[in-house]
């Protein structure tokens, strides 16, 4: 599975931050409604602004720009989830931009 969305890059504001301490793992969602194939599913109530790395090609996806020292799990190629006690803090994407 992976992130999926719409998201403007109009609203990227710029950062020089990428992702540190990265480890490959699998990821389970629990306290989710069941997952409906081909369906999204929202996990935080805000929009969260999004900080883009021109230069590395990374999107900050979070409630700050402030980067939390908290696990970072990559759990799909190019997709980073940052956990904070075992909650969704953030995320790191790299997409492929064409």
């Amino acid at each position: 599975m992976y992130a999926w969305g719409l998201c403007p890059h109009q609203s990227w504001q710029p950062t020089d931050q990428t992702p540190q301490r990265i480890h490959r793992a699998a990821l389970q969602v629990v306290d989710l409604p069941p997952l409906i194939s081909g369906a999204s599913v929202q996990l935080n109530e805000v929009r969260w602004p999004v900080y883009w790395n021109a230069g590395s090609g990374w999107l900050w996806i979070a409630d700050a720009e402030d980067l939390p020292t908290d696990e970072l799990v990559e759990f799909a190629d190019g997709c980073v989830v940052v956990l904070r006690d075992g909650l969704l803090a953030g995320l790191w994407l790299r997409p492929a931009m064409t």
